[in-house]
């Protein structure tokens, strides 16, 4: 279906970190993607959206096992998508994901739920 947010969708570009702006993703992107997703469900219109209903539309686009949960394969395919244009190592890739669970992965079982998606998210995402 879709590759990846994650860690998403989703994300402007923020100087402010390095780290951070390794997670950019242009607004496009995140709308290309959430209306991929949206495509399967016709009742629901991105244009009535709140943020928050698009950002979890958004999450659920990146949940390929559907437990709610972003694991790190799951990171990694949202990242090889909203950098689609970037070619990173094992290494730096690694870095990437390792960043957002050691961070953002408040009960440490090693992926993201959607609150712990959001704290993340939110950090460098305006919907």
């Amino acid at each position: 279906m879709i590759s990846p947010l994650f860690t998403s969708t989703l994300l402007k570009n923020r100087q402010s970190n390095s780290k951070d702006s390794a997670f950019a993703c242009t607004l496009t992107r995140k709308d290309r993607l959430l209306d991929e997703h949206l495509a399967e469900m016709p009742h629901l219109d991105p244009k009535t959206m709140s943020p928050s209903e698009k950002q979890y539309h958004l999450f659920l686009a990146h949940d390929y096992n559907q437990d709610l949960n972003l694991d790190g394969v799951e990171i990694m395919q949202s990242i090889f998508h909203d950098d689609s244009t970037e070619l990173y190592t094992d290494e730096v890739l690694a870095q990437k994901i390792d960043y957002l669970l050691d961070n953002f992965d408040r009960n440490r079982d090693g992926k993201l739920s959607f609150p712990e998606f959001m704290m993340s998210d939110a950090r460098f995402t305006a919907v």
